[in-house]
């Protein structure tokens, strides 16, 4: 039924069970080409439709916007091993 929903909606569905927790394109890594999606997301270069944004607000405030894109870089380069949602 949900899937439907996002079907009739033309939005991007994501099963939870595959939710990769700072994954914005839904390659199943979390990296460095992530935060600069999230970048572009914020200053509208690119729209909510293209990304995963279930899977962007690492730090649980509401919101995906460039502190979310700094933590995912944090963790790209291995200085966090997890986030903020995950604690």
């Amino acid at each position: 039924q949900t899937q439907a929903y996002a079907n009739e909606k033309e939005i991007k569905f994501v099963a939870l069970d595959s939710l990769v927790i700072g994954d914005a394109d839904g390659d199943g890594n979390t990296d460095a080409f992530d935060a600069s999606l999230i970048i572009k997301y914020s200053v509208g270069a690119i729209t909510d439709s293209d990304l995963n944004l279930a899977a962007l607000d690492v730090d649980g405030d509401g919101y995906v916007d460039a502190f979310d894109a700094s933590l995912i870089q944090k963790f790209s380069v291995g200085a966090i091993t997890k986030f903020p949602v995950e604690e």
